[in-house]
């Protein structure tokens, strides 16, 4: 957290004290008496804002007394410090996860509404926590039964390899799995998936 001190800055007629950052993307501005003007009650100020913003966008607070200020600029600091020790427990999560993505694997998305359906995709390479996927082809076999519309239900299968175009996707890993056209895509376990429309 770095602190910088000032007395340069003014908004809306107060003197910024300090510069508080509170973490990579939010500055906390700490004001205290009006430049000019009678002392009230509500002369300690604060300031939030985004590092990109400037003060005028940013949220504007007073403070009863430096007591209030003090416990409100605590505050704040100790929910970025969560918000950061989150974010860091979440990305070691992700890259956990990763770890058990590896080239050749198979992903599959099921989808329908009163259906089933299901595509392919496999991974061609792993970095960090994202994936090069390319979509690939299916076998299919029809079994003896008819779903509501009087097809054949058919059980699919990947196909390693054979891949239906040129296309290669870099896609996020997100619980060791990834998203894809609105579907998500989770590691396929080599059993066949019965596809058939109900609809």
């Amino acid at each position: 957290m770095k602190v910088t001190a000032t007395n340069l800055i003014t908004v809306h007629d107060y003197v910024v004290e300090q510069i508080i950052e509170v973490s990579p993307t939010r500055r906390l501005y700490v004001t205290n008496k009006r430049k000019a003007g009678a002392i009230n009650d509500y002369d300690y100020c604060t300031f939030i804002a985004n590092s990109k913003d400037t003060l005028v966008d940013g949220t504007h607070y007073r403070h009863r007394d430096l007591q209030k200020r003090a416990e409100y600029i605590e505050n704040i600091i100790a929910q970025a410090a969560s918000h950061e020790e989150s974010k860091a427990r979440r990305k070691r999560l992700l890259e956990e996860e990763a770890k058990q993505v590896q080239p050749g694997d198979i992903y599959v998305a099921q989808y329908g509404y009163e259906a089933n359906f299901c595509d392919f995709m496999q991974v061609i390479s792993v970095k960090g926590t994202r994936a090069k996927v390319r979509a690939i082809g299916k076998s299919r076999t029809y079994g003896g039964s008819y779903d509501a519309n009087g097809s054949l239900v058919s059980t699919s299968s990947a196909v390693k390899d054979k891949f239906i175009d040129d296309k290669v996707y870099n896609k996020p890993l997100h619980g060791a799995g990834f998203r894809h056209n609105g579907h998500y895509y989770y590691k396929w376990n080599g059993h066949a998936i019965d596809e058939y429309n109900d609809h």
